[in-house]
């Protein structure tokens, strides 16, 4: 039944991708393709943000002695940051505003097992927030 419940929160995390929030209909293979490329690239320019904010962090504190614990511990509150602030939302999305409650609740599924596989993705979610971070 978990893996069940996995397949189905993962399929609405990127439901975005595949669904047009305005018509309800199926994104064509191009606008989906156009929404993952810009999804990329938007990760990419926080990529390229973060590595630029972190080379001139390292110049000031990398060459310093005795200095390089500062660098590491705003580097590592950055990451820590970014992930919570995206978690906030995802966690008020998945959790809170979740359209299928009721539906699964009504079904033979232990509540603590729809929770858990909800925890789980906002997990995954915060994951690649800090992931941006992380990989500079």
């Amino acid at each position: 039944m978990l893996k069940t419940l996995f397949k189905k929160q993962f399929a609405e995390l990127n439901k975005y991708y595949f669904y047009d929030a305005k018509t309800g209909k199926r994104r064509g293979a191009a606008g989906t393709a156009f929404t993952v490329i810009m999804f990329a690239l938007l990760f990419c320019f926080l990529g390229a943000t973060f590595y630029f904010m972190a080379e001139g962090l390292s110049k000031v504190f990398l060459t310093k002695k005795d200095s390089e614990w500062i660098y590491f511990a705003l580097v590592s509150i950055l990451a820590i940051m970014l992930g919570t602030f995206g978690s906030v939302f995802n966690t008020y999305a998945s959790l809170y505003k979740a359209k299928d409650n009721d539906t699964l609740l009504s079904m033979p599924i232990k509540p603590s097992a729809i929770i858990f596989v909800r925890m789980t993705g906002v997990f995954a979610m915060s994951l690649l927030y800090s992931a941006v971070v992380w990989a500079v």
